[in-house]
């Protein structure tokens, strides 16, 4: 009985924290509702909405990794895996015409380019740096039901197969801190002939 207790106990709270989210896609619809610019794109925090693996296989292996990445042995082959998890929080740095470049770490960040065709509206998604059909992925990765290769990502100096778990990737936005951003306006007057 105590156990039936403690178990929904957990499942209401978890129902409640769920519930409470107020993170939503990053729309262009949503940039323009709040008027926001690069520098009001740059202090609001992002999300991203599914995970997100970038590896690659190594053939010196240097065992000084970065802390966040990981390194496997798979068949007498090492393998370094950075994996970017769901609701990893990031924020841009860079803005170019229906880009942003959004920075998950210190040393790099990736490119979300504004797709129109999502089932979510005009999202920005995450897109490889190299995306062509023409890219000869190891049979380990096409054998793969857990993650889908997607591309080639250069990647803090180095290029690693980009691999999507379930649907390319998007930003999400909390609109609660939407709501609380402070973007600085002010309106010109314009100038006449006779200034």
């Amino acid at each position: 009985m105590k156990t039936r207790y403690v178990l929904f106990t957990c499942l209401f709270i978890s129902l409640i924290l769920i519930s409470c989210s107020s993170r939503k896609p990053l729309t262009r619809n949503l940039i323009n509702e709040y008027n926001l610019n690069e520098a009001g794109l740059k202090k609001i925090q992002l999300y991203l909405s599914d995970h997100l693996r970038l590896e690659r296989e190594i053939a010196n292996v240097d065992k000084n990794i970065e802390p966040t990445h990981s390194l496997l042995k798979i068949e007498d082959r090492f393998i370094e895996q950075i994996n970017f998890k769901k609701n990893t929080p990031g924020i841009v740095t860079r803005v170019e015409a229906d880009k942003l470049y959004v920075a998950f770490e210190k040393n790099d960040d990736l490119v979300f380019q504004l797709v129109t065709r999502h089932s979510k509206g005009n999202v920005y998604c995450y897109l490889p740096d190299d995306n062509s059909r023409n890219i000869r992925y190891p049979e380990r990765l096409k054998e793969s039901d857990w993650y889908t290769p997607i591309g080639i990502e250069y990647y803090m100096e180095k290029d690693y197969y980009a691999l999507m778990r379930r649907a390319l990737p998007y930003l999400l936005v909390d609109e609660k801190g939407l709501k609380n951003l402070e973007v600085e306006k002010r309106n010109v007057e314009g100038m006449r002939l006779s200034d």
